[in-house]
């Protein structure tokens, strides 16, 4: 990105200021983008569910890359990343992370966040960069944004369908069998719930709790 905004800078006759836009930029990303979505990433998750929420941030991934390869002064970035950078990274590590919680087997937790954590930090870094790096040679600044703003809403719309296939699958799964005993069922988890309780009833007024 910071490629791409030193060379529009040459262009426009920016060059002398253009640090103090990248540290606008970053400043922008953090305090305004980050600093809100990660506070209200949980009552979002928590509304939306994981799925909707990623496919969500998918497709703002997408308008956003496609912004970018529109602007035609570096100030603009500001106003781009300290908008986007909130309903796509905030949110999408959000949700990963907290997916990965919700999934990860009793007191594996923290091992499971790090592993997803790790993934999107080194290995998802390492082959964008590596990726990005190639396409920018290849295709240019705005050339690479909008083809990566094409693989990311590409990817919303892949994510979103095989959403709707797995839910349908679970529902299908939850259907209450008849003639099995009220206490010999366990209540289905929530599917959209960060951290769960469930009941066990018994017969009579006994629960047991787990």
């Amino acid at each position: 990105m910071f490629w791409f905004l030193e060379e529009l800078a040459e262009k426009t006759g920016h060059t002398a200021n253009i640090k103090i836009i990248e540290g606008v930029v970053v400043a922008a990303e953090s305090f305004i983008g980050e600093l809100l979505f990660f506070f209200f990433s949980g009552k979002i998750i928590k509304r939306f569910g994981y799925g909707t929420t990623l496919t969500v941030s998918l497709f703002c991934y997408g308008v956003r890359m496609v912004c970018i390869s529109f602007i035609q002064n570096p100030w603009h970035l500001v106003f781009i990343e300290g908008i986007m950078q909130g309903p796509t990274y905030a949110l999408c590590y959000a949700t990963i992370v907290g997916y990965a919680a919700h999934v990860a087997p009793e007191g594996y937790s923290a091992t499971v966040q790090g592993i997803v954590a790790g993934m999107d930090d080194g290995l998802g870094f390492a082959i964008g960069s590596l990726v990005g790096g190639q396409l920018y040679s290849w295709a240019g600044g705005r050339g690479a944004f909008r083809v990566l703003g094409g693989v990311a809403v590409l990817a919303s719309a892949i994510h979103a369908g095989l959403f709707v296939l797995v839910s349908r699958e679970k529902a299908a799964d939850k259907q209450p069998s008849e003639g099995i005993p009220e206490g010999e069922k366990m209540l289905q988890e929530h599917s959209n719930a960060i951290y769960h309780h469930t009941t066990v009833p018994l017969n009579g007024d006994d629960k047991v709790d787990r």
